[in-house]
């Protein structure tokens, strides 16, 4: 789902994937500071009683606050919790959100003023869970130029911000080693050579100074397991931000939609210096294919990609051709601000259980 919010209290171009009822949902850089309001959105698919248990990291380690656990919903409702509830004052929680019994759907809803003037929103996509490898593909901060089209990263700019969140879900230390990938290959930079997170704890580092905005993949290695996001702000053309978060390697077809009036830019990385390729097919809303394309993976490195212009183009679905570990993110950017979604991999097929008549 998709939505441009426009007036005094709101602002910015936001973005989800649907997903499917799970027991699981982390959601990382969340924002309950002053201005910000960020929201969790419960919904309840299933005929049974959903219980729902959140689990809140902050910088000083786990937040326990009253009312957190046993939340309740109902069948086939909803049920929306504002977060500074339980952790206010906070600029990067991270939020994981348990279904106890049954299974949900959760997203989270941020919206940003500054004073009297509405600076942004985003529905933040849920991150992958925790891992000791997290690799994340964030929307650079200004609009790349014309060298997306043969692979390249866009100029650099000093414009912007980027945030790298990391939260360590663990009760040991985490020791992090963090690797960019850009146009020219992969590297480790000196300013995060050694990341230490406490338990239970959220870290923040800037991300800009090493990325200089131009489009590039960061891969999170650790210890213990940890999750992460990138948080990017822009005022180009519009003053928005969004949050790119930890997303899986694509093992299935994924569904990538166009937006109205939005510029996609896909971001691919792959960590096998071998690289990969990708067959993206382009359709119309009548679900008509209307190209094939095979888009090559730079191995150790970040790919950019933008789909060629036409008219009646609705959706994109893109598939792994050769390769492995290749991740990516859609980035898009519009005269209302900028948003991102992780490519996963959809839902193909369901397989029913086996159903025999009683003797």
């Amino acid at each position: 789902m998709s939505s441009v919010l426009s007036s005094v209290k709101t602002s910015g171009l936001a973005a989800s994937a649907c997903g499917a009822a799970a027991n699981d949902w982390w959601f990382s850089a969340v924002d309950t500071s002053v201005g910000a309001r960020s929201r969790l959105v419960l919904s309840n698919p299933t005929r049974a009683v959903a219980v729902v248990d959140l689990a809140l990291f902050g910088y000083n380690g786990p937040i326990e606050p009253a009312g957190a656990r046993g939340i309740t919903v109902a069948p086939f409702s909803e049920r929306t919790l504002d977060l500074s509830r339980f952790a206010p004052g906070s600029d990067a929680l991270t939020v994981n959100a348990h279904a106890s019994r049954g299974s949900v759907v959760a997203a989270v809803l941020t919206t940003k003023r500054r004073r009297v003037s509405a600076v942004g929103s985003e529905w933040l996509a849920p991150s992958a869970g925790p891992s000791t490898s997290v690799v994340i593909n964030p929307a650079p901060p200004l609009e790349a130029n014309a060298s997306r089209r043969d692979g390249d990263a866009p100029e650099p700019s000093s414009e912007g911000k980027q945030r790298l969140v990391l939260t360590n879900t663990s009760r040991r230390e985490a020791l992090v080693h963090v690797r960019v990938f850009d146009a020219s290959g992969t590297f480790t930079p000196t300013q995060l050579a050694d990341v230490r997170i406490r338990p239970g704890s959220v870290v923040v580092e800037d991300l800009l100074p090493i990325t200089q905005g131009v489009a590039a993949g960061v891969r999170v290695s650790s210890n213990v397991p940890v999750t992460g996001a990138v948080t990017t702000i822009t005022s180009d053309p519009a003053e928005d931000f969004t949050v790119s978060t930890a997303s899986a390697a694509l093992t299935d077809p994924a569904v990538v939609p166009l937006l109205p009036d939005s510029d996609l830019t896909l971001l691919l990385t792959t960590p096998d210096p071998i690289g990969g390729s990708l067959r993206v097919a382009t359709f119309n809303d009548v679900g008509t294919r209307l190209r094939n394309q095979v888009v090559n993976v730079k191995g150790a490195a970040a790919t950019v990609w933008e789909p060629p212009e036409g008219r009646n183009l609705a959706y994109l679905v893109v598939s792994v051709r050769a390769g492995e570990a290749i991740t990516g993110m859609a980035s898009y950017r519009s005269p209302d601000g900028i948003t991102s979604v992780p490519l996963r991999s959809g839902i193909w097929s369901i397989t029913r259980p086996a159903v025999a008549p009683v003797p």
